[in-house]
């Protein structure tokens, strides 16, 4: 039984490490990237244009109004951070997204600190803080960012130092860990598009009541407005690709294609029985597939 475990496991962990993607697996998974990818970079570049060309650009304390500018350029930049290639092999993988989220850490923090001392150093008037669905929504991200990140670290990183004996928990924890994930990134989107909003009606509110303006509102709703429609466009359009990417990770795409040379598929190699008759040991395998997988 021992002998025909092992085979088991051998035949599993070839079939992990050597199995290629066909033609069209490629293709399709490499037309999302791209296309998700330049989706996310459409964005940023829209946003820094829109901050440069209409907004006058960047300040710190000393001008709230275009310190207020970081905030979008930082948490656009944040969530362009986000991983979405899972080719490699699992080590590079996780460290990567460690990396990628740790450097979106400080595009959150400044971000944040950007709007709260616009908001508190806003003359003659302080504006107050989380009054706005932007706010709670943001601030509920930012919470399950941070949690994601140190639970992520600890559980996928740190534990790889007793592999063996985690391989089950961190097995599980795994659907866990995308799913707030996902969660995260969609209340990012939405928070995107809100404060999108919340800035477009405070650009037009403190407009309204100046007759001298009346031709600056009409650039801000042909031109600044059409701008921002492509922002909301593009911000409303990439989720869906980067969706496509974090669902059906590059293991998804790996059991269910055939492997090369006439190989079993993964589910079958998992399943088939020793072929003395005895039944394997289903703790060991499951320990095992998740060395293999996580």
């Amino acid at each position: 039984m021992a002998g025909n475990l092992k085979m088991h496991k051998t035949t599993h962990r070839h079939y992990q490490e050597e199995n290629q993607w066909s033609c069209g697996s490629w293709i399709e998974y490499t037309l999302v990237v791209v296309l998700a990818s330049v989706l996310l970079l459409g964005a940023l570049a829209l946003t820094l244009f829109w901050i440069l060309q209409y907004h006058g650009g960047f300040a710190w304390r000393e001008n709230p109004d275009k310190q207020f500018n970081l905030h979008p350029v930082l948490m656009v930049a944040a969530i362009l951070l986000y991983r979405i290639c899972r080719c490699c092999r699992r080590i590079y993988v996780k460290l990567l997204h460690t990396v990628f989220h740790a450097l979106a850490i400080p595009c959150v923090a400044v971000g944040f600190l950007a709007v709260l001392d616009s908001h508190n150093l806003k003359q003659p008037n302080p504006i107050p803080n989380f009054y706005s669905l932007h706010s709670w929504i943001g601030l509920v991200c930012m919470g399950l960012f941070a949690i994601q990140f140190v639970v992520g670290f600890f559980s996928f990183l740190v534990l790889l130092c007793c592999e063996g004996a985690t391989a089950g928990f961190r097995a599980s924890l795994v659907p866990i860990h995308a799913s707030f994930g996902l969660t995260t990134f969609i209340l990012a989107i939405a928070a995107a598009l809100t404060g999108l909003t919340e800035k477009v009606m405070f650009t037009l509110g403190s407009l309204k009541n100046t007759a001298t303006l009346i031709w600056t509102l009409f650039i801000l709703l042909t031109v600044t407005l059409h701008l921002q429609k492509r922002l909301y466009t593009l911000i409303l359009i990439f989720p869906i690709f980067l969706s496509v990417v974090t669902v059906n990770r590059c293991s998804d795409f790996q059991r269910n294609e055939q492997a090369p040379n006439g190989a079993p598929r993964a589910s079958e190699t998992q399943q088939a029985p020793p072929s003395n008759g005895d039944a394997p040991n289903v703790n060991e395998v499951t320990v095992e597939e998740g060395q293999e997988r996580f």
